[in-house]
């Protein structure tokens, strides 16, 4: 890959390797990123191999696939974002793929994220409160964190929302 098209999450293969600068909630977010890129190096290999063999394919066997031509060109891209952007990027895409709403944004990546973030930036419940964007970047700074699941889900029912 060029540099210009690296992975916006750094990612490593092998799961020996603690990365000890990661909060827990980053590296929440990091292990639910590679879970979903594990699931479609799978979902390809199968149906490569079943392609080879000539089997049928039913396309929703290939769902993993066909949703990655819309969620690869937002992980892959030469801008970069800050670590809140990210973990709210990977929380996007879990949910758009399992909403199956992934195909639904015909913006282009750049524009995509934009208006995620804008739209997270903006998303409050009361006035004096901060912004889900914030508190995704307080998450991500607190090595103490324990709880992620209320941080966790805020930021799904915001990605729900921006999809309406």
């Amino acid at each position: 890959m060029t540099k210009g098209m690296m992975p916006v999450i750094e990612m490593k293969p092998d799961k020996t390797i603690i990365d000890y600068w990661q909060t827990p909630y980053v590296r929440s977010a990091k292990q639910r990123l590679q879970q979903l890129l594990s699931q479609l190096t799978e979902a390809h290999n199968m149906h490569v191999l079943r392609k080879q063999l000539k089997m049928d394919q039913d396309p929703w066997d290939n769902y993993l696939i066909h949703d990655s031509k819309y969620f690869v060109p937002l992980l892959c891209h030469s801008k970069e974002l800050p670590i809140e952007h990210q973990v709210l990027l990977v929380t996007f895409i879990r949910q758009s793929i399992s909403d199956e709403t992934i195909s639904q944004y015909k913006l282009k990546s750049h524009t995509l994220i934009g208006e995620l973030v804008k739209f997270a930036a903006e998303f409050k419940e009361e006035d004096d409160e901060p912004s889900v964007l914030d508190k995704i970047k307080a998450a991500a700074e607190d090595f103490l964190l324990k709880d992620t699941a209320a941080i966790d889900d805020e930021v799904e029912r915001v990605v729900k929302m921006f999809y309406l």
